[in-house]
């Protein structure tokens, strides 16, 4: 879970448990605890609330056939390029370049040498 979240929840749980604890502390036919006990279904309500899921966007879609052609147009036949090389002398942004890089390699246009961060790209 995202810290962000884990905090907003203890600070639910905190305010929670305040509230029990001043509602203990009034007696059942007093109108702040009534208050007290609407308060606590309102929470209890946000707290356990179904979230809808985020959503995502499809990693699988192709880029359009100029974004290849620009990175393609950049790339000098037999020259071997680096991702970040690539990325700069394109001005195409990285993760980007990765994508296209990757697809461009499983089409045949481009081979790739060395693994990591020795990994290189040539034009064929």
């Amino acid at each position: 879970m995202d810290k962000k979240v884990l905090a907003l929840a203890g600070g639910l749980v905190a305010a929670v448990v305040g509230v029990l604890f001043v509602k203990e502390l009034l007696s059942p036919h007093n109108k702040v605890s009534e208050t007290v006990d609407t308060i606590i279904r309102q929470v209890k309500k946000k707290v356990t609330k179904k979230r809808t899921p985020l959503k995502k966007s499809n990693p699988t879609k192709a880029a359009t056939p100029s974004s290849h052609a620009k990175l393609l147009s950049v790339m000098k036949k037999g020259t071997q390029y680096t991702q970040v090389e690539l990325q700069s002398i394109s001005k195409i942004p990285y993760r980007s370049v990765r994508r296209y890089v990757e697809s461009l390699v499983s089409a045949g246009k481009i081979s790739e040498t060395g693994y990591g961060k020795g990994k290189r790209f040539t034009k064929k």
